[in-house]
């Protein structure tokens, strides 16, 4: 994932609108203690200057308590709303700039009313306060901060000099490169922290997306997170095994690489098979194939189980490999309840586990060529007809009913 260090964006459209929603609930909670201890100093100010030192509010006191005061507490309430983080930045624009402007007329008219304002060091704190707010605690993205510390530079320097008529030149230049500076300064800390959380969220993107070609998407999260091992309970699915009969013994005419040519070959149609049907490749086993049908909560898994099973007979019938060796596959579904998970912390892989697992499998192994042979609870879900059906004598099971399907 590319970043442009010019736009600060990243050119993937999609990336972008991702990582915009989560530069927005990344900063929720440090807004809001930020807007939370705004609205608590400026209405402490006010309370300190009416009942600790007794002093009459100015029109700058009253314009800092009644104006911009409500606007912070108003940004607190908007760190609550659901789903905020669409909006957030386009709300947070709006009203910190209004806030800030009004801080400044605030400061503007104590100066003129001949008390502490803005070109007292209150003056200069509040600039640097409020500067370092706008582009490193709010979440504001750095182009974004820019505008509004811009619009806030620009209101800020326009009422120093209007509260100093006498200011000459040199005065206004020097203030202009003192506080200027400023800028540079805190807004170069504000790019590079974008910086540096856009590399972080690519990081975690790739990761992801690694992890999606081996995990399913539910257990991501939680193996990012680091919460192994995971298990996740499902009260029915439908499990299928399939084997490539004849493989074992084709490994000892041709060469290794033909063999895993043919074989991957094969496996990339039952991916697609899978993928078609909705359904879940679990692992891939020497010659042999697993996938779980059922895991997104549908109740025809085992429909969309025998479907992609029948897509995988004929992918392998159309294979001139399998034509010309003689390759042949069984296939065995079963349904009922299993877990999965992911078990260890290296080679990760989300496995599933249960009596309906064994079952799929030995009924593979039960199964004829190029045929499907299906449990009895498989069976009732599907509303075909069955070609033959058989008893079997499963290991660990004993004899058991089972169907075999045509193809």
């Amino acid at each position: 994932m590319f970043i442009n260090p010019v736009s600060l964006s990243f050119e993937d459209n999609r990336s972008e609108q991702l990582f915009r929603k989560h530069y927005a609930h990344l900063h929720l909670i440090t807004a809001r203690v930020a807007y939370s201890l705004a609205f608590l100093f400026l209405l402490g100010d006010a309370l300190v200057d009416l009942h600790l030192l007794n002093l009459d509010l100015t029109t700058g006191a009253q314009i800092r308590l009644f104006a911009a005061t409500p606007i912070m507490a108003l940004n607190v309430i908007v760190t609550f709303l659901p789903n905020i983080e669409t909006h957030y930045e386009k709300l947070s624009v709006v009203t910190v700039t209004i806030a800030t402007s009004l801080i400044v007329l605030a400061l503007y008219l104590m100066d003129i009313e001949g008390g502490m304002g803005i070109n007292s060091f209150v003056g200069t704190l509040n600039f640097f306060f409020i500067q370092s707010f706008i582009f490193l605690v709010i979440g504001l993205r750095f182009h974004l901060a820019l505008i509004v510390g811009g619009i806030f530079f620009a209101v800020f320097l326009l009422a120093l000099i209007g509260s100093n008529p006498n200011m000459n030149g040199p005065q206004i230049a020097y203030a202009l490169f003192h506080f200027g500076t400023s800028i540079v300064l805190i807004g170069g800390l504000g790019y590079f922290k974008e910086w540096m959380v856009r590399k972080q969220f690519s990081t975690a993107r790739q990761l992801a997306e690694t992890l999606s070609r081996v995990l399913p998407e539910r257990a991501i999260e939680r193996v990012m997170s680091d919460r192994l091992p995971l298990e996740d309970a499902f009260n029915e699915l439908s499990v299928i095994f399939v084997d490539i009969k004849g493989f074992t013994q084709l490994t000892r005419v041709l060469g290794s690489r033909h063999m895993v040519e043919i074989l991957n070959r094969l496996f990339i149609a039952f991916d697609k098979s899978v993928d078609t049907h909705g359904i879940e490749r679990v692992k891939t086993m020497g010659d042999g194939y697993m996938a779980v049908a059922g895991t997104d909560g549908e109740v025809d898994h085992a429909i969309k189980a025998l479907s992609a099973a029948r897509d995988m007979i004929a992918a392998l019938e159309k294979d001139p490999s399998a034509e010309k060796h003689g390759l042949t596959m069984r296939v065995g579904i079963a349904t009922g309840p299993a877990v999965g998970g992911v078990l260890g912390r290296t080679s990760l892989q989300y496995d599933y586990w249960g009596e309906v697992v064994n079952i799929a499998k030995r009924l593979e192994s039960a199964s004829a060529e190029n045929a499907i042979l299906v449990s009895e609870q498989t069976f009732w879900r599907l509303g075909v007809e069955a070609h033959e059906v058989v008893n079997v004598e499963l290991k660990g099971v004993g004899l058991t009913k089972a169907y075999q399907l045509k193809k």
